[in-house]
């Protein structure tokens, strides 16, 4: 079980301004990489009362708490994740094949399981599980497919369903006086012990799937049944695999196998077989320990990555900014609509109080005009549209400038607070859409209002 220390500003501190200040969350984590399943599955949990939380008012604020920590946790994990012998994913995001951005997205749409706590209600405690597809699929790029080389002299063979490499026990290490277990990774490369490059990730077929090889633990392939095969395996490599045992492993960490040179021509000689390696109908077996719930250490170099933090744009399932949009609906004296719109986000906030028939704040606006600058602080990436709207009183000129001049008077403030003052644009629309009738002085005012969308 990993210790991983968190900062981050709770949602309460938006609930009780007064008494704002960062606060420090002790996550316990655990991460393992079920590679014969093909899913990173992990938990994490945490003390309420160290988080200031009291059920059961607490709870909702507690689960809020764990799905807005959920993509900082998982970063030095996904950064650890092994790509191929000499590789991980902390290297790809160095060179710039991948970004964090990317990562970001995938630790949004891992698959949660409703929080749970303890038995003496102190701690809450979230499980989560992300496809590994969704990484390999990042760097699946290329466009044309390598075909393997082509055997001077073939050899007879048969056309097979599949390849299974049964590779679960020590093996001695190419160039090494050592022997080791073959580990697994994203993508794997086979070679021959004369050196010769049998299959690696160029000769796949993308339109396939999104993982050149599957991973399986030793009593997959000894089942009772008639072919031994558990039925996804037989799925993907059919009922009459080629079955070949590695002779060696390879690689900075031996994530390769080797195999002998009669077994590589059995499979380069036909073109059917060779379309075996593109499809990815590829099977190695390792030790048990390797495939099933090999657990995870964090990159031990994660701190000296940027990080992406708590940002909550682009969630496909809540539309971006949608808790900080939530959390500023709960503080009290902002009256505000949460509205999902196609552009992204709108946050109607009414009555919002201006000198009259000026663009200047009263002097009590500056309490809310903090609290949705820090709120809107959470959203470090996307694009604010500040729209100004007032009530229709008959002077159409008056109130479209005027309407303008307010909206431009938001952005100052909010660029005052932190806010980068590229990521806003505005507009106003005098008394020209109102949502609310203009005879009453209660419509009038829920007709002044500034509203604020967060772009998608």
């Amino acid at each position: 079980m990993k210790r991983f220390f968190l900062f981050f500003i709770c949602l309460s501190t938006l609930l009780i301004p007064c008494n704002a200040q960062e606060s420090q969350i002790n996550f316990d984590v655990s991460f393992s990489a079920n590679w014969a399943g093909g899913q990173l599955v992990g938990q994490t949990g945490f003390n309420l009362a160290q988080a200031g939380l009291r059920l059961p008012t607490g709870r909702f604020l507690g689960e809020e708490t764990l799905r807005q920590a959920y993509p900082q946790i998982l970063q030095p994990y996904l950064l650890a994740l092994r790509v191929d012998s000499s590789t991980t994913v902390r290297d790809l995001v160095g060179r710039g094949d991948i970004s964090l951005d990317q990562l970001y997205n995938i630790s949004l749409e891992a698959g949660r399981n409703p929080a749970s706590l303890s038995g003496d209600l102190s701690r809450m405690t979230g499980r989560f599980s992300i496809d590994l597809e969704s990484i390999s699929s990042l760097l699946l790029t290329h466009r044309q497919v390598n075909n393997p080389i082509r055997p001077i002299l073939p050899v007879p063979t048969q056309n097979y369903t599949g390849i299974i490499i049964i590779a679960d026990d020590l093996l001695p290490v190419r160039g090494r006086r050592t022997s080791s277990y073959l580990e697994p990774c994203l993508f794997p490369k086979i070679w021959d012990t004369e050196m010769n490059l049998i299959y690696d990730l160029s000769m796949f077929d993308r339109s396939q799937s999104n993982s050149i090889v599957r991973y399986a633990a030793t009593q997959s392939i000894f089942r009772p049944t008639p072919t031994g095969l558990d039925p996804e395996l037989l799925a993907l490599v059919g009922a009459n695999p080629m079955r070949i045992i590695a002779r060696e492993a390879f690689g900075f960490v031996p994530t390769d196998p080797v195999i002998d040179p009669y077994d590589a021509l059995r499979i380069l000689s036909s073109e059917h077989n060779r379309r075996l390696l593109a499809e990815g109908r590829v099977v190695l077996v390792l030790d048990e320990s390797r495939v099933l719930l090999s657990e995870i250490s964090p990159d031990d170099q994660w701190q000296t990555m940027p990080t992406w933090g708590f940002a909550l744009g682009n969630e496909p399932e809540n539309r971006g900014g949608l808790p900080a949009a939530v959390a500023l609906s709960t503080v009290p004296g902002i009256d505000i609509d949460i509205i999902p719109i196609p552009e992204g986000i709108l946050l109607s906030i009414r009555d919002i109080r201006f000198a009259p028939d000026l663009a200047e704040f009263l002097p009590d606006e500056v309490y809310r005009l903090d609290i949705i600058a820090e709120a809107l602080h959470m959203i470090p990436y996307q694009t604010f549209l500040v729209e100004g709207h007032t009530a229709s009183t008959g002077r159409p000129t008056g109130e479209m400038e005027l309407s303008i001049e307010r909206a431009r008077r938001m952005v100052e403030e909010l660029v005052e607070r932190g806010i980068s003052e590229d990521r806003f644009v505005y507009r106003g629309w005098g008394g020209t859409m109102p949502i609310d009738d203009n005879a009453t002085e209660a419509g009038r005012n829920n007709n002044r209002r500034v509203e604020i969308t967060i772009l998608d």
